[in-house]
């Protein structure tokens, strides 16, 4: 597969806006992992808010400031053992708990970063990990697709969520008297969390074992509960986004139904257009210590 090096081309000091500018550096990014998956036969998907915006605006949401793909787990492993000598073809990293020993976010166990910019959140601020901007990689597992089973894994994925939301509270203390309360005993969620990792794998390599009817969904190691029928995903399909196009779930309608509800392609009001809370987007950094570890 031959593309045009103009494809990858870096074009985030051409906008007018700051955001826009990095939502070019997000689209380059997905340029790159879209290229890859095509060489190595992987499949991935658009998810989330960039499906949404691709479906919406044929692109991203205005407002928007992260992008998000999905794969399903043995596509993700093989992903993370092939790209990220690729990616620095590109002048990319690969981010994950074993590429960074700084980073410790727990939630998004995959992240791929620019290496020519900044972005912080409240999160973010006094932490040593890589910090370019970035496109995230969700684990996608299989889930039982009714019963006793699917109720309890239901539960497990909202234990992981609970664990998470209580971990993070340190950060958002000064928010709310409920995130100060439960700071304090941070150490106690902490052995939580580390034990439901260790716990994780098991379940992971359970699940693969299942043939015939079942759920995909948000994978053990990804707090949030989304599930689809397979149907729902397969066969995938390519959707115009921005300025390429790029796969997407089949029944994007059902897909987008399952987050957003029936009204997804309402705009919301102006005081609910926001971003994810990014207190500052540096383009370029000239100096690579600030976000490398």
């Amino acid at each position: 597969m031959v593309i045009p090096d103009k494809f990858f081309e870096d074009v985030r000091l051409e906008e007018e806006s700051t955001l826009r500018g990095a939502q070019m550096v997000m689209l380059r990014i997905l340029k790159v992992v879209d290229y890859i998956c095509e060489k190595h036969h992987l499949k991935y998907w658009l998810s989330s808010g960039t499906l949404l915006g691709a479906v919406r605006h044929k692109g991203f949401i205005p407002w928007d400031d992260d992008l998000d793909i999905a794969m399903e787990r043995e596509d993700y492993e093989i992903f993370l053992k092939v790209a990220a000598n690729e990616l620095q073809n590109y002048d990319l990293f690969l981010q994950t708990r074993d590429t960074d020993p700084f980073y410790t976010y727990l939630p998004i166990s995959c992240k791929i970063r620019d290496n020519k910019s900044l972005i912080l959140s409240e999160l973010d601020l006094n932490k040593r990990h890589h910090r370019g901007i970035f496109i995230d990689v969700f684990a996608v597992d299989k889930f039982h697709e009714k019963g006793l089973m699917f109720c309890f894994e239901r539960i497990t994925k909202k234990y992981f969520y609970f664990l998470m939301s209580c971990s993070d509270a340190p950060g958002y203390k000064n928010k709310s008297l409920f995130k100060h309360i439960i700071s304090y005993f941070n150490p106690v969620f902490n052995s939580l969390l580390e034990y439901y990792i260790d716990w994780i794998p098991k379940k992971i390599n359970e699940n693969r074992l299942l043939t015939g009817n079942y759920k995909l969904g948000f994978g053990f190691d990804v707090p949030w509960g989304r599930f689809w029928s397979q149907s729902t995903i397969y066969p995938l399909k390519k959707i115009p986004f921005e300025d390429g196009e790029f796969w997407a779930p089949n029944d994007t309608d059902a897909f987008l139904k399952e987050s957003y509800g029936d009204t997804y392609m309402q705009l919301p009001p102006e005081n609910k257009r926001e971003t994810h809370a990014n207190l500052n987007i540096e383009l370029i950094v000239k100096n690579n210590t600030i976000i490398n570890k």
